[in-house]
């Protein structure tokens, strides 16, 4: 394990229903769960914030985790499920419901931390030195900044730009900021990439088209936009979570050998563009698999990860297999408790 980098992660952890014409499978999943769930698999020293949920959503997720090796720190009791995430899989293509189409239950229900319960929970990452989100509140921010006062990196990966305050204000804590061309508008990336002084590279993903990224120069401005082509070669099964794989892939080859403390590789364009090179392998590994994070259970994967990491981490499988959505005295989709109507089929 690379003991001198403790990596701290807050978002998105939930756990996914993936439904495909023959099964129903349940892993975990989430921006948040899938990069730190892949980065603790290389051998970084990975632990979530989150809320403890009730149920057996929340026994599931948080076994996985751990056998995943993330550790888990909590700062709230929640009377609540487990959030959840349906996709269903036709034909190579995916869709997703944060509301379940049979029973008719919002699913995904995530409180982020206020600034209060943070503080609660401060004297257990005061050595924390990397920060990753994929969402943000005054909780998360105060943890950026808090990681970044102590000479840390804080890396934020947005879903969208419906709070256009709040992504504004949590990219200019950021270091480093990773999002879906097709998530954020063009201006608003713009208005970031001159205005975020903190900001020392901007990476936009466009699925099969690769991705572009701009990173601040040596004499302090940000660089124009480079275009890497997709290095993707083989089978796509599924491509949820590729951009997950590839921001902890990236971030493996950021910080592999090197203090976590010293960016200085993020000035230089060639290197950047080899580290990114190679998170992309990483998309592969995941797209050939159903499931965000249906790569780990696949029998091939100690031995695909271990191509790709140069940190020559013994890897085992995870301990857990699929396990089939309980169809008794539940909704036979989403598995929630007391459904409010007969089950219909999900195509």
């Amino acid at each position: 394990m690379n003991n001198s980098i403790r990596i701290l992660g807050a978002g998105l952890i939930c756990v996914d229903v993936v439904r495909n014409s023959s099964s129903t499978i349940i892993m975990n999943g989430g921006s948040c769960a899938n990069v730190i769930s892949v980065l603790a698999q290389i051998g970084y020293d990975c632990t979530v914030i989150r809320e403890k949920y009730s149920g057996t959503s929340e026994l599931f997720l948080s076994n996985t985790l751990a056998s995943l090796g993330v550790k888990e720190i909590f700062y709230k009791q929640s009377r609540s499920s487990a959030p959840r995430i349906i996709e269903t899989l036709s034909d190579f293509e995916h869709s997703f419901y944060t509301t379940c189409p049979c029973c008719g239950k919002k699913i995904l229900s995530l409180k982020l931390p206020s600034i209060s319960e943070v503080q609660t929970i401060e004297d257990q990452i005061q050595d924390i030195n990397v920060f990753y989100c994929d969402r943000t509140s005054s909780g998360i921010r105060h943890l950026m900044d808090l990681v970044s006062s102590q000479g840390g990196v804080a890396i934020y990966e947005p879903n969208s730009a419906r709070n256009l305050k709040g992504l504004i204000e949590s990219s200019a804590m950021a270091d480093i900021l990773k999002f879906s061309k097709d998530r954020i508008p063009a201006g608003v990336v713009e208005k970031i990439r001159t205005e975020c002084r903190k900001i020392k590279l901007i990476i936009s993903t466009d699925g099969a088209r690769g991705l572009s990224f701009s990173y601040r120069k040596k004499s302090g401005d940000m660089s124009s936009w480079t275009t890497l082509p997709s290095a993707f070669s083989g089978p796509v099964i599924d491509s949820s979570g590729a951009g997950d794989w590839l921001t902890a892939g990236f971030l493996s080859e950021l910080f592999t050998d090197r203090n976590a403390l010293s960016l200085d590789r993020l000035s230089d364009i060639d290197e950047i563009s080899n580290m990114l090179n190679r998170g992309m392998k990483y998309s592969q590994l995941c797209c050939a698999a159903i499931g965000a994070q249906g790569a780990f259970y696949s029998p091939n994967y100690p031995n695909e990860l271990r191509k790709l990491t140069w940190h020559g981490v013994k890897q085992e499988s995870p301990r857990l297999e699929f396990q089939n959505v309980l169809t008794q005295d539940v909704c036979p989709v989403c598995f929630s408790d007391s459904p409010k109507r007969n089950p219909v089929v999900v195509s």
